[in-house]
């Protein structure tokens, strides 16, 4: 993956998983639109970024704002002159089943995730058309595709995210635009690790091979970013199959990314890379 002279903005960029798609881009040669709420977080990242070489421009917003998100797309433009890429990853983590679920909760989970993924594309995509060319990658969620109890607003959200997707991949690829999701299952942040009670880190933990809950570089694909993950998974997947018997056509995929997910194909470059057990 080359992505020199590219330009990618990455929503809620702060921390976790958006984080870490910022560094991973940045890797590969990319520019960086840091965007989040947290402004002294995203200045961080953008300070990491610059370090490794690559330019960043850091921007609070609110991605349930539309005069805060067309504010930071316009100044995105008027530094890099071009958006190749934007990644959807802004979301909140506020669980609660339907009769604890107030109006306020039900709203601002709305607006962050499903609103701010509309907010945010309708502001690139003019720049995208214009280009002939676009990368668009939304990050839903297992709850989006499944229901999971407590998760009324949350999995409400995500579930309207899968369908945004598949309406704009066809309606943006006659621009040259490919859109489309990752749907990632419990992954370790920041975030989670605030919402989550031990007896949901220990349901995770029985729903993975290698008895651990799924890490950020599982979800990008980044087998190759840390070889000591990488052959830790394959060890412990072997123990985990003897132990329990587990064959790796079933249900699981044991290496090199022995995690419960299911991903949709993500655009890399000119090329489309399917994460997790279709890989």
């Amino acid at each position: 993956m080359q992505l020199t002279d590219q330009v990618a903005i990455i929503t809620g960029s702060a921390r976790g998983i958006g984080r870490a798609t910022a560094l991973s881009l940045a890797r590969e040669g990319a520019s960086i639109v840091v965007v989040d709420i947290n402004a002294a977080g995203a200045q961080e990242v953008a300070a990491e970024i610059t370090g490794l070489g690559q330019q960043a421009l850091a921007v609070q917003t609110d991605v349930a704002d539309q005069e805060q998100v067309q504010a930071m797309v316009q100044r995105a433009m008027e530094v890099f002159r071009r958006i190749d890429i934007l990644v959807n990853n802004a979301g909140n983590a506020v669980l609660s089943p339907l009769l604890e679920t107030t109006a306020a909760v039900w709203d601002r989970t709305l607006k962050i995730h499903l609103y701010g993924t509309f907010f945010c594309t309708q502001a690139v995509v003019p720049h995208m058309v214009a280009q002939r060319r676009g990368r668009i990658v939304n990050m839903s969620s297992v709850s989006g595709l499944v229901g999971s109890a407590g998760r009324v607003a949350y999995s409400a959200a995500k579930g309207g995210i899968n369908m945004l997707t598949k309406v704009l991949a066809v309606e943006l690829a006659p621009h040259g635009i490919r859109v489309n999701a990752i749907a990632p299952g419990a992954v370790e942040t920041e975030l989670t690790r605030a919402a989550w009670t031990q007896a949901d880190r220990e349901g995770y933990f029985r729903l993975t091979p290698v008895e651990r809950s799924p890490e950020v570089v599982d979800i990008l694909g980044l087998e190759h970013a840390d070889d000591r993950i990488h052959h830790r998974d394959v060890q412990e997947c072997e123990h985990a199959r003897a132990r329990q018997q587990i064959e790796p056509h079933v249900g699981h995929r044991c290496a090199p990314n022995p995690v419960h997910r299911e991903l949709l194909p993500v655009p890399v470059g000119d090329e489309v890379l399917f994460l997790g057990p279709h890989r």
